[in-house]
């Protein structure tokens, strides 16, 4: 699966939400203080809505904002579980967070549903915890 749109980092060492939506916010806007905080407030307030757990140690933090001018998803194994991410979710090892843009393109959004649709598979999720891209299975 080679897209464009989706990013592969890899495995870092960060400790908590707040890091993780940081660094996730900082790898979108580096320079803009404004636009990061903006990311970073709707990350927390999606996640406010509802459980961003996937699978056993995997989160999917997703947001479609108007700050978001291309649609990116980014896979991110962490190095260390993150023991408690909320009173809810705990053991985070695998974050695929998906920002979306408001006036992407029907292709790129068909694109998107097939790449969530491959994350039903347990090998895909096993693979994508242990760093690898999926265009290696």
């Amino acid at each position: 699966m080679k897209d464009d749109w989706i990013q592969y980092q890899i495995p870092l060492l960060l400790v908590s939400k707040n890091e993780v939506y940081e660094w996730l916010a900082h790898q979108l806007y580096p320079q803009t203080v404004n636009k990061k905080d903006g990311i970073y407030q709707a990350l927390l307030a999606r996640e406010a809505i509802g459980n961003i757990q996937i699978d056993e140690g995997v989160i999917l933090p997703h947001i479609e904002n108007e700050l978001v001018t291309k649609t990116r998803v980014m896979i991110l194994p962490l190095k260390n579980r993150i023991v408690k991410w909320s009173n809810e979710v705990s053991q985070v090892e695998l974050i695929i967070a998906v920002f979306l843009a408001p006036n992407e393109s029907l292709e790129i959004k068909r694109q998107l549903a097939t790449f969530m649709r491959c994350l039903a598979n347990e090998q895909v999720i096993q693979i994508l915890k242990k760093g690898k891209k999926l265009e290696e299975i």
